[in-house]
């Protein structure tokens, strides 16, 4: 008698972190994409490491796909088109009540999940990933007119993900400390792409938000941050620029402080 065979295991949450984090990239992406495929390769990895039963359909590709077409059933821009998906899921339901409106607490639960499967800054399983080209944007000219309009800024606090023993000197990171980027902007999460976008897809190189704090206005936040930078040189962290060398919990201490004193200003 042949064997029934093996339904996949449920999604759990963090799987549908990493999820919800790809749909908020791609939408409903088909299973060649490529962030859809290095996605499958790294839930594949992850679960091999916990000593799951590791099928040719374990998130796959296709199956990854499928699940990005369920969790536009969260989406109200989706649902607002009147188009059927596939059935919603409650453990998608809560992952986008949670995380879908909070791109900085979605970016650390990222790197939490990375970071504890030891994943963060991997190497593409398929070195073709790596490798496929992208297309650049077509060139448009014409005159454009912009208005800038204050309104809150984040100060924040990045950490290096790398080698650091290959792209610094010997003894030159002390055990501890972090290579981290300072700075503010109003929409950190893309600041962290851009900044990443500068490596190759392949490298294991890029950077991760670990700290924000929130100012009402871009001039609150300059301010705040030109102290966090001057704070940083004058205990001999200064890489240049906005780079730094810092004991991580001496660093977001010292960020702490800020938003403290931001709390103590009188309204």
């Amino acid at each position: 008698m042949e064997r029934p065979q093996r339904r996949n295991p449920v999604w759990n949450r963090d799987e549908a972190i990493l999820l919800l984090d790809l749909y908020l990239r791609v939408g409903r992406a088909p299973s060649e994409d490529l962030q859809v495929r290095r996605l499958s390769e790294d839930l594949r990895i992850i679960a091999q490491r916990r000593g799951e039963m590791v099928t040719s359909t374990y998130r796959n590709a296709k199956g990854v796909a499928m699940k990005l077409k369920a969790m536009a059933q969260q989406d109200p821009a989706f649902r607002a088109l009147g188009r059927k998906g596939l059935r919603a899921v409650s453990i998608d339901a809560q992952v986008w009540r949670d995380l879908a409106e909070a791109p900085v607490q979605l970016a650390r639960e990222i790197d939490r999940i990375l970071t504890a499967e030891g994943i963060a800054w991997s190497i593409p399983v398929s070195t073709e990933l790596a490798l496929t080209r992208t297309q650049g944007p077509v060139p448009s000219f014409g005159s454009v007119t912009a208005e800038r309009l204050d309104s809150e800024c984040v100060v924040y606090v990045l950490r290096f993900h790398g080698p650091l023993e290959s792209l610094f000197a010997s003894g030159q990171i002390p055990e501890g400390s972090i290579v981290a980027k300072l700075g503010r902007s109003n929409d950190p999460m893309r600041r962290v792409s851009e900044l990443s976008a500068g490596f190759p897809p392949g490298a294991r190189l890029g950077w991760t938000i670990i700290a924000t704090v929130e100012f009402p206005t871009g001039n609150a936040a300059h301010t705040a941050e030109q102290a966090l930078l001057v704070s940083s040189e004058l205990k001999g962290w200064t890489l240049g620029g906005e780079f730094v060398v810092a004991p991580e919990q001496t660093l977001l201490a010292d960020l702490q402080a800020l938003a403290d004193s931001r709390d103590a200003t009188p309204k």
